[in-house]
């Protein structure tokens, strides 16, 4: 094939791919906009960023030897008791959603 012919197939492949990113983008700008969506969406932003603020403090948490150790006096088996039924109250819905996500 001739060297200009492969140059111009090469051009129009790259143009194809801004042209499909900024199509993507357009899409996405037009539902965000689409009937409070926009707002709906930003909502959903908000609460994956929470999500995963709140998922890496239990793993970090749930890491730490210092928070699990084994309590010696009844005010640190009280804690620790409450420590460990928090992580159960924040863990299991987020066990689910995540087992969501994966299907």
């Amino acid at each position: 094939m001739d060297e200009k012919f492969i140059q111009e197939i090469d051009e129009l492949k790259s143009e194809n791919k801004k042209l499909k990113a900024k199509l993507r983008v357009a899409r996405d700008s037009q539902l965000r906009t689409y009937d409070g969506l926009s707002e709906k969406a930003d909502k959903y932003d908000e609460l994956e960023a929470r999500f995963e603020r709140i998922q890496k403090k239990v793993d970090a948490q749930a890491e730490d030897e210092g928070i699990w150790f084994m309590a010696e006096s009844g005010p640190e088996a009280y804690l620790q008791r409450e420590l460990r039924e928090l992580h159960r109250v924040i863990e299991r819905p987020m066990l689910k959603l995540t087992e969501n996500e994966s299907e």
